[in-house]
């Protein structure tokens, strides 16, 4: 009838292949009313580059394009800068935008933290800058985390590139 909506559930071991996102998960259910994705039970999604984690995800859709992501519980993101080395930022729980299928925005709300290798304009690096931060503002851009604010209560140590220590990377 006109006023009813499709639903798909699909479970266990869910696969997802697609030119801009990969996600594996336990099940995936997906609703027309709402257009949205909802993974649930531990998903992993690779999205530009960017391996995302979280209790459940849920992904909403507007126009047959990403829009908005929820990352409810545990929520980690991680973005490889160069072998051995990752961008990583955690939190309680996040909310991600999109802007031309990209992930580009992402606010992290509730004990979050982050490790950044910080870069020079010749593509090096000559730091990591390790935070703890109860909210956080990130930018993404060219796939690539861009810029992050610190908003409430950033208590944070850069340590230079050739004086890192092992355990602080993870």
């Amino acid at each position: 009838s006109a006023d009813s909506s499709r639903i798909i559930v699909a479970y266990h071991h869910v696969k997802i292949f697609k030119s801009d996102l990969q996600a594996v998960c336990d099940s995936l259910s997906y609703s027309d009313a709402d257009s949205t994705f909802r993974f649930h039970n531990h998903p992993l999604l690779w999205v530009d580059g960017n391996q995302l984690s979280a209790d459940s995800i849920s992904l909403q859709m507007k126009n047959n394009h990403p829009f908005l992501m929820k990352m409810n519980h545990c929520s980690l993101i991680v973005d490889e800068v160069r072998r051995g080395y990752y961008n990583q930022v955690q939190g309680k729980n996040m909310i991600g935008y999109f802007l031309n299928d990209e992930l580009h925005e992402l606010i992290v709300d509730g004990n979050g933290e982050s490790i950044y290798y910080a870069g020079d304009d010749s593509s090096g690096y000559f730091g990591m800058n390790k935070a703890a931060c109860s909210n956080m503002h990130i930018i993404i851009s060219n796939k690539k985390i861009d810029h992050i604010d610190f908003l409430t209560k950033p208590d944070a140590t850069l340590y230079p590139i050739k004086q890192l220590p092992p355990e602080e990377m993870k």
